[in-house]
């Protein structure tokens, strides 16, 4: 289905089969963002329309598995909230960004990292470091504007 295009029933596919949600930097990854393809660049970093309606399904898949396992997340997805609270907080809604940087569940995030002066989105997804300090710059754009 993934090949003749049909992309959002190949992913529905995968989740009934129990794919998981996995880095959409992995060679192997069949789903990144329930409904649209994580090879389209523009993809990864929520700038089109699909893009953001996957982001929403997958939100939802992970709150929904959530109420099953109240620690239920999908590490993979959480750079993709990332992305998405530095784009409320680039368009002035501080609070909806603040929110979405709270739902982000990794166990690293209060590290500080010194290594690293900037990110590449690629990074988000596969540099522990890349991603906290990325976090962390989300965080002090909206402190600074509450």
């Amino acid at each position: 289905l993934r090949e003749i295009g049909n992309i959002q029933a190949a992913h529905f596919c995968y989740m009934v089969c129990g794919c998981p949600i996995t880095s959409p930097t992995n060679i192997e990854t069949r789903t990144a963002l329930l409904g649209c393809d994580h090879l389209v660049a523009n993809n990864l970093l929520l700038s089109t329309k699909e893009s953001l309606l996957a982001y929403e399904r997958t939100e939802a898949y992970e709150w929904a598995k959530r109420q099953g396992n109240v620690n239920a997340s999908f590490r993979s997805f959480q750079p993709f909230k990332l992305i998405y609270a530095m784009i409320l907080a680039d368009n002035d809604k501080y609070d909806r960004a603040d929110l979405f940087l709270k739902s982000i569940r990794l166990p690293y995030m209060k590290e500080t990292p010194d290594d690293i002066k900037s990110v590449k989105v690629e990074q988000l997804f596969d540099n522990t470091s890349a991603f906290v300090l990325a976090y962390h710059q989300v965080r002090k754009q909206i402190e600074s504007n509450e």
